[in-house]
């Protein structure tokens, strides 16, 4: 009778020491379930905080990367007998801004005169980059024949320093490259965690 205890007990035993190890391997299952998606989270998050600050630093620095300028106007100093400044960006904005009795004169906005010329103790002549807001004013040309520029009231400007410039868009090309790299890696080794 107390082999019989033993032989039940054992087995009693196996049987539990069984079912210990399938609810351990599927606790292990689920451990290893919850760390894949914890690691998922993790990334998601993140990529998520990386691609919002890459957002706000366009934003900030629209005015040196934007390819549209918008309420503004980027503009280089022209030293010659024309218009004041050539438009490097914003054309598009300054046809949008032109009074209703200045349509009929097709204005080249290409290239602007001011009212006020920008310039600083380091571009006295001031030929360098400006960013420049104001409204159109009126029209002014060189010679009889010339075709009609926008005559703009500078409401305010300020200089642009083509280091810090070019520094920026170096900046934000590089952190563009980093992303993308991020994202193509982060989904390979997800991939091949699952």
């Amino acid at each position: 009778m107390q082999e019989i205890n033993e032989s039940t007990h054992f087995e009693h035993f196996t049987n539990n020491l069984t079912l210990c190890g399938k609810a351990n391997k599927n606790k292990a299952v689920s451990v290893v379930h919850n760390l894949k998606i914890t690691i998922k989270s993790k990334h998601l998050i993140k990529k998520t905080l990386f691609l919002l600050l890459f957002i706000l630093q366009l934003i900030v620095f629209w005015d040196n990367i934007g390819i549209f300028q918008w309420g503004k106007i980027k503009v280089h100093g022209l030293a010659c007998t024309c218009p004041d400044v050539s438009v490097d960006k914003g054309i598009i904005y300054l046809k949008s801004i032109i009074p209703d009795s200045l349509q009929q004169y097709n204005l080249e906005c290409s290239e602007v005169y001011l009212d006020e010329r920008p310039s600083t103790s380091i571009d006295p002549m001031g030929i360098e980059q400006y960013i420049i807001k104001g409204e159109i004013i009126g029209k002014r040309r060189v010679n009889k024949n010339d075709v009609w520029h926008p005559y703009l009231a500078v409401n305010e400007w300020y200089y642009i320093d083509n280091i810090k410039d070019t520094a920026i868009k170096l900046l934000i090309l590089g952190q563009l490259i980093l992303l993308l790299i991020i994202f193509s890696k982060r989904k390979t080794n997800i991939e091949t965690i699952s």
